[in-house]
C-alpha cells in the first residue's frame, strides 16, 4: 500500500468513527483533527493533507471538493470519494480502497430463500423483526475478520466461492440502547450466532473480542445477556 492511500484512510476511518459519534461536528472540523491525530506518529500534517486531497496526482481535489464528497460518504454511503481515490491508484492500492470502502457487487448481503420449496406449497405471512444491515462499517469488520464468526470461527463459503458473514452491534443501535454504529461497537458473526445474540442467549468473552469497546461488551453481559 502507497504512503499517500495509507495515510488518507487512516485519516478517513478516524473521520467515519468520530462522526459516528456526534455528528453535529463540522465535516471541515473532523477533517482537521484526523489529520492532526496521523500527524503525531512523525509525519508532516501539510503531508497528511496532501495525501489527502491527492495534491501530487493528476486526480487532485480542492478542500471544498474533498469534505462535500466526505460529507456525502458519511451521510448517504456515497461512493464519488471512493472513486475519486481509485483514479490514480495501482492495483495493490485499488484493492486496499474496494476493501475500506466496500464492493456492493461482492459484499451484498444475499437473502436467503428455499431451493426446494414447491410453487403450490402453503404460505403463512410472517412477520421477521431482525434486521440485516450490511454498511461500509459492517463490510469493513468482515473484510478484516475474514468472514470467520468472532464467536465460534465458523467460516460460510458460498456456491460462488464468496463468503458469507454478518455484522451485529453489540450494543444495539436505536431505543432503548443507543448504541452508536462505530467500528468499535460492531463484530463479525455468522447467522447461528446472530439469531443466538438477538434472542439474548450468548455471553461475550472480551478475550475474543479485542476489537470491541469492553464497554459495549459489559453492556450486552449485563443489559442484554443479563443473566448475572
Amino acid at each position: 500500500m502507497s504512503k499517500r492511500i495509507k495515510d488518507s484512510l487512516d485519516v478517513l476511518r478516524l473521520i467515519r468513527d468520530s462522526y459516528h459519534k456526534d455528528k453535529t461536528v463540522r465535516i471541515s472540523t473532523l477533517r482537521t483533527r484526523a489529520i492532526n491525530t496521523v500527524s503525531k506518529r512523525g509525519v508532516d500534517a501539510k503531508t497528511v493533507f496532501a495525501h489527502l486531497v491527492g495534491k501530487n496526482v493528476s486526480s487532485k481535489i480542492s478542500a471544498h471538493k474533498f469534505d462535500e464528497l466526505l460529507r456525502v460518504w458519511l451521510e448517504n454511503n456515497s461512493m464519488n470519494l471512493k472513486d475519486s481515490y481509485l483514479l490514480d491508484a495501482d492495483n495493490q492500492d485499488k484493492r486496499v480502497i474496494n476493501e475500506f470502502f466496500g464492493n456492493p457487487h461482492v459484499l451484498d448481503t444475499p437473502k436467503a430463500t428455499d431451493l426446494n420449496d414447491p410453487p403450490e406449497s402453503t404460505r403463512v405471512e410472517t412477520t421477521i423483526y431482525r434486521i440485516l444491515r450490511d454498511t461500509a462499517l459492517s463490510r469493513e469488520v468482515k473484510i478484516r475478520q475474514n468472514y470467520q464468526c468472532q464467536l465460534c470461527s465458523a467460516t460460510i463459503q458460498l456456491g460462488d466461492g464468496s463468503y458469507y458473514a454478518e455484522g451485529h452491534h453489540v450494543k444495539p443501535l436505536g431505543r432503548p440502547y443507543n448504541g452508536p454504529d462505530t467500528i468499535d461497537n460492531i463484530i463479525c458473526v455468522c447467522p447461528t450466532c446472530h439469531v443466538l445474540l438477538d434472542y439474548k442467549a450468548i455471553e461475550l468473552d472480551k478475550s475474543k473480542l479485542p476489537n470491541v469497546s469492553p464497554e459495549y461488551i459489559d453492556f450486552h453481559n449485563h443489559e442484554i445477556y443479563g443473566r448475572y
